[in-house]
């Protein structure tokens, strides 16, 4: 899935499709760690941002009103949670 492109991995991710919520998670891996690591003091603090991160996009893809483009739901999420 790799050269998945934005609207099959949010129609995938509307589907309940795990391979597209994985390629959407990978994608923005490491954007939401380094955002992370310049907004806390540590490692371990931006490690539990991120986990927070996914626990808070995982409930919002599984709200019936999902139907933003799920990398700028990522970013919106990761924004709110620093």
């Amino acid at each position: 899935m790799a050269s998945t492109s934005t609207r099959e991995l949010r129609t995938g991710c509307r589907r309940g499709n795990p391979s597209a919520l994985d390629a959407l998670l990978y994608r923005g891996a490491d954007g939401v760690y380094a955002m992370a690591l310049t907004a806390v003091d540590d490692e371990a603090e931006a490690q539990e941002t991120v986990r927070e991160v996914w626990r808070r996009l995982l409930s919002a893809l599984k709200a019936p009103r999902f139907n933003a483009d799920p990398a700028e739901r990522l970013w919106r999420v990761t924004e709110r949670v620093l």
